[in-house]
């Protein structure tokens, strides 16, 4: 397809999800199922273009408004700046002219993108790395200036695309060999053999051995908030907000396929997720049910052995996979996720009985969600007490990842995405 055709659907596209409140992946998915006669080339193309403009959206406005660039062709330029500016795409000026005069070109490559000196550090990072200025901020709280740097680049960047083996089908040699024979090299994950990480990005969902369960996609950070819980066969063990299952398929193949597994979400289309990635995967330990906003299942009540709490939460540490996200995010909304935190935790800690585990997770890069939320159940709840993560993780040789107690997982650090985790136990 041409320069111009691929820049038309990348500019309607962004169009539509910069007027939606949905996340721009399930609008990208949405718009190429709806057309189907957009190739694999073609649909990368677009998706990384529309990924490019939503990393970099605060630096190209600026760029923008700088030179007074105020048109009915502003996304067009944005783009046009991406691949002037920021993008690896080897695009030539020639094809650029198929969607801008030859003047308009001109134009925007003498743009300067120097930042003001007389900038505030917040003012500074935030166009440099474009984010909110609110969450770098909050970044600057917790880190130094130059850790921060590094995090929001790590966050800018494409994540790999991880696989989990699963090993109720297969094992890690036998799923690599499936996939050279397919074409596709792949490598170990930096922490587990379990976590395989493709060196080239393909539609993992079309090859036959994903739909025989050989393999779910998660991130590595993820799948090791499964091994944090380390649950051990023939328990009992609740993942109070399931989403979609990742988690507990994760934990039906750590406890070998024995024991029950309770899977519980409010949302109905995320449990039916579940449903059908758990017959692909060959468990049969995982009930699923749906629950009331608000409610826990009374018949659970100091019942479980584990409970694994994967909170609502903002979300800050996936945003290499979801950059659309932190221009949906608001500041006052991470003080009403911590109200909504505090409550599922205080709710949800009923269901562990005494000497059982209560684990508590988000991906989070903030204090706010993460350490302080657990600082408060803590001091309000003295028939709990923190154990030390490490305890989990040095079961798998990982013991490095606790810090200050607490499961801490950052991309800039770690390469994975940022995932906080903390173990608390039921000791009355």
């Amino acid at each position: 397809m041409k320069i111009s055709s691929l820049i038309g659907h990348s500019t309607e596209l962004y169009n539509v999800i910069s007027k939606s409140t949905f996340p721009a992946d399930l609008i990208i998915s949405r718009y190429f199922r709806e057309r189907k006669y957009l190739g694999s080339t073609d649909r990368r193309f677009i998706s990384e273009t529309i990924y490019g403009v939503l990393r970099n959206k605060k630096r190209l406005e600026y760029l923008l408004e700088q030179n007074n660039y105020k048109s009915e062709n502003e996304t067009i330029y944005r783009i046009i700046i991406l691949f002037l500016y920021f993008s690896n795409k080897n695009i030539s000026e020639e094809e650029l002219f198929q969607v801008c005069s030859k003047e308009e070109i001109q134009s925007l490559k003498i743009l300067s993108k120097v930042i003001p000196t007389s900038t505030s550090i917040n003012e500074k990072l935030s166009l440099e790395y474009s984010f909110p200025e609110w969450l770098i901020e909050k970044f600057l709280l917790q880190y130094s200036e130059n850790e921060t740097e590094q995090l929001c680049q790590s966050l800018n960047e494409t994540a790999p695309i991880t696989l989990r083996v699963n090993t109720l089908k297969t094992n890690p040699e036998e799923l690599s060999k499936k996939l050279l024979e397919n074409g596709i090299p792949s490598s170990s994950g930096k922490y587990t053999n379990l976590a395989v990480l493709l060196n080239k990005r393909i539609n993992v969902f079309s090859l036959p051995f994903f739909k025989d369960g050989f393999f779910e996609m998660q991130d590595e950070g993820s799948q090791i908030i499964s091994l944090l819980v380390d649950p051990k066969p023939s328990s009992i063990v609740i993942d109070a907000c399931s989403g979609s299952g990742g988690k507990s398929l994760a934990m039906a193949a750590i406890m070998k396929n024995r024991g029950e597994i309770f899977a519980l979400d409010i949302n109905e289309k995320r449990l039916n997720d579940i449903r059908l990635r758990i017959k692909r995967s060959g468990a049969d330990t995982i009930r699923v049910r749906k629950i009331i906003e608000n409610e826990i299942p009374t018949d659970l009540i100091e019942k479980a052995d584990y409970v694994l709490i994967d909170a609502p939460c903002s979300g800050t540490g996936t945003l290499r996979r979801n950059p659309g996200m932190k221009w949906q995010l608001q500041e006052k909304s991470i003080d009403e996720l911590r109200i909504k935190q505090i409550s599922i935790l205080n709710s949800y800690s009923k269901l562990v009985k005494i000497g059982g585990k209560l684990i508590y997770a988000t991906c989070s890069l903030l204090k706010d969600e993460n350490d302080n939320i657990i600082d408060k159940f803590l001091s309000e709840n003295k028939n709990y007490k923190l154990i030390d993560a490490s305890l989990s993780l040095s079961r798998y040789g990982l013991e490095k990842l606790s810090k200050d107690k607490y499961l801490k997982m950052s991309p800039h650090l770690n390469g994975t995405d940022g995932f906080f985790g903390a173990i608390m136990e039921k000791i009355k």
